[in-house]
């Protein structure tokens, strides 16, 4: 046998010893694996174990349920399988990052997308291999409906056929069993920019308002051509609750309801509480008009007035406006008492009339009204020999805005006779009557 180095005899070494455990170099390489690489299985040769200091698998590494591999100074990262389901576990201070242009996770077949990762498209998200949902740059875009709550009557979603109105259209629906809009400040509803893009209003499965696209509300119409349009198919009597297109107080009677209605026969009527007023007002102007409930129509402010002569008017030959009255009444002040001239505050026709008192003992005059300074209505009156006589002229006269009217008598002489007697035997009056 060669040996190098010096041989102290320590213990017997005797062939038997040999024999029954023999040194050989499997025996001995298997030991040095072992120490290598603790757990190898016996019959690994070096070449084939994986040192400490790192190095490239050649083969399967496998782990029982509940081994780990434990990644980081404080376990911070486990990755096992306990038996029945697989773990990536984060213990650690940080979070775990998964880096990649391209994210892809799949069904374990590899051939279903679950979720996908695109450095360029965004995010998809799948549902059994279908697209659910993507990111866009401006948003999200959904591919089917997106239920609230988790109760299937709340959801959100694209149809082809609207199923508020059964029209075939690309359409989105908000559905629920109830649906709450609520805004910190405005709610605005727009549709389309043509005019014939409208806002439906729909109640009870049918259509019950709509504001066209040109602005037109139609309540009961489908075109309405008006800035607001009622329509009904049945009308009634006043009282009758489908007389009324518009009511404006439920009173808790038929009769004593208050609203605007169309009669059978096509009349409109407006219906309001027995024994009281319809009043009309103009806010700090105070009321314009009344009507009560006997049909009297009253108007405070309606162009009026009342004069009787201030003086006695003689006569003076030529035409001569009567001149100096006394004012009881001037609704307006529209009456000029000094000059006689009553000037229209606005268009309409008004009602006139001049009542003279005269006495002359012969010869006659003429008492006149004139509009715009030209004659329009006139009497005579002949001489009864000195008795007192009576004359009236009255008129309706339509007149236009700043129009005038004067009250005028005509004699052929100048004498002291007294035309127009002084006092309320001789009085004027006028007024607007529509």
């Amino acid at each position: 046998m060669a040996y190098l180095g010096t041989f102290t005899e320590v213990g017997t070494v005797d062939t038997a010893s040999i024999a029954d455990d023999a040194v050989t170099a499997d025996k001995l390489a298997n030991t040095i694996n072992t120490d290598i690489a603790t757990g190898v299985t016996a019959g690994t040769t070096a070449s084939a174990a994986l040192p400490k200091a790192g190095g490239t698998m050649t083969g399967d590494l496998s782990l029982g349920d509940g081994d780990n591999i434990k990644l980081g100074a404080g376990d911070d990262l486990q990755i096992y399988h306990d038996g029945s389901n697989s773990y990536i576990k984060e213990s650690g201070s940080g979070n775990i990052k998964i880096l990649g242009e391209n994210v892809q996770f799949m069904n374990k077949d590899g051939n279903s997308n679950r979720l996908y990762i695109d450095n360029a498209n965004g995010v998809t998200l799948y549902h059994q291999g279908g697209t659910k949902l993507q990111t866009t740059s401006t948003g999200i875009n959904v591919t089917g409906s997106v239920t609230l709550s988790g109760d299937s009557e709340n959801k959100l979603y694209n149809a082809s056929t609207s199923p508020a109105t059964s029209t075939v259209t690309n359409t989105s629906v908000l559905y629920g069993r109830q649906i709450d809009l609520y805004a910190l400040d405005d709610v605005v509803l727009r549709s389309g920019t043509s005019g014939s893009d409208d806002i439906l209003f729909l109640a009870g499965g049918s259509e019950r308002a709509r504001i066209k696209g040109s602005g037109n509300v139609g309540i009961g119409q489908s075109n309405p051509t008006a800035p607001l349009s009622f329509g009904k198919s049945v009308y009634g009597q006043p009282d009758d609750e489908d007389f009324y297109r518009i009511k404006i107080q439920d009173q808790g009677g038929i009769h004593n309801d208050v609203g605007i209605g169309q009669t059978v026969s096509g009349n409109m009527v407006f219906n309001w509480t027995p024994n009281t007023y319809l009043g009309f007002n103009a806010g700090t102007n105070g009321e314009l008009m009344r009507i009560d409930s006997s049909g009297r129509v009253t108007m405070p402010n309606q162009p009026a007035f009342y004069s009787y002569k201030n003086g006695s008017y003689n006569e003076t030959s030529g035409v001569n406006t009567v001149t100096s009255w006394t004012s009881e009444l001037d609704v307006g002040s529209n009456f000029s008492s000094s000059t006689g001239r009553f000037t229209a505050p606005v268009s309409g026709n008004y009602l006139f009339s001049f009542n003279a008192m005269a006495g002359q003992t012969s010869g006659d005059v003429q008492y006149r009204i004139y509009k715009n300074n030209a004659n329009y209505a006139g009497s005579n009156s002949i001489a009864e020999g000195g008795n007192w006589r009576q004359t009236c002229v009255t008129a309706i006269i339509p007149l236009s805005q700043n129009d005038y009217v004067t009250f005028v008598c005509y004699s052929s002489s100048t004498s002291t006779t007294q035309q127009v007697y002084s006092g309320r035997y001789s009085h004027i009056s006028g007024h607007l009557i529509g």
